[in-house]
């Protein structure tokens, strides 16, 4: 009778063999495909990480400061809109006078002098009142009082401006004789809203 015992080792080494090929394709492939589909969707958010850092986001104290500057600015506009304040502009060509070393000796007020068309369609300016002034002192403080009107007053201008040299006795400088026109920012009326008022209406078309 023949030993059968090395066919039999040979059997049982493939077998074994056999087994565990099998078990890796059941328990160690899936992980493994797994584990690489994991580090490529982690690849993924990674560059998408790094499209963002490079996009810059804005920082959020500059979106506020922008939001700041819109607010002023559609405050400004609602000040234009208004009609002036006689009275506190008055105060101001008074108190610009005073910080620049410039004496009013006449302050008068004058009526407007543009009339407003109600059916215009754009944005205007208007002028609403004025000042006629006589003032007096060094030259660059009158050149600065002039400045400080322009700039410091809302929507104010020179409109006219006459200078003599001072008289003889008086404190080197000049003497001016100002106008001032003070206007206000005119909205038109929707160019819509007279569209549908002109056109005529569905029964007014039938008769």
């Amino acid at each position: 009778m023949q030993d059968i015992s090395p066919r039999l080792g040979v059997i049982i080494t493939i077998a074994l063999g056999g087994a565990a090929i099998a078990g890796w394709r059941l328990g160690v492939a899936p992980m493994h495909s797994q584990l690489a589909a994991a580090q490529a969707q982690s690849a993924s958010i990674s560059a998408q990480i790094r499209q963002l850092e490079a996009f810059k986001l804005p920082d959020q104290a500059i979106v506020d400061q922008d939001l700041i500057r819109l607010q002023q600015q559609q405050d400004r506009l609602t000040a234009a809109a208004t009609v002036p304040d006689g009275n506190r502009i008055q105060e101001q060509i008074r108190s610009l006078a005073a910080v620049n070393g410039v004496r009013v000796d006449r302050l008068e007020r004058r009526s407007r002098t543009a009339a407003h068309d109600p059916k215009q369609t754009s944005y205007s300016l208007r002028d609403t009142f004025g000042y006629t002034m006589t003032v007096s002192g060094p030259y660059s403080g009158v050149a600065d009082f002039l400045q400080a009107i322009r700039s410091d007053i809302n929507l104010s201008k020179v409109a006219s401006l006459k200078l003599t040299p001072a008289q003889p006795g008086e404190k080197p400088g000049v003497n001016a004789i100002i106008e001032t026109a003070h206007m206000r920012l005119i909205v038109p009326q929707s160019q819509a809203a007279d569209k549908k008022k002109q056109k005529p209406s569905q029964k007014d078309a039938t008769k």
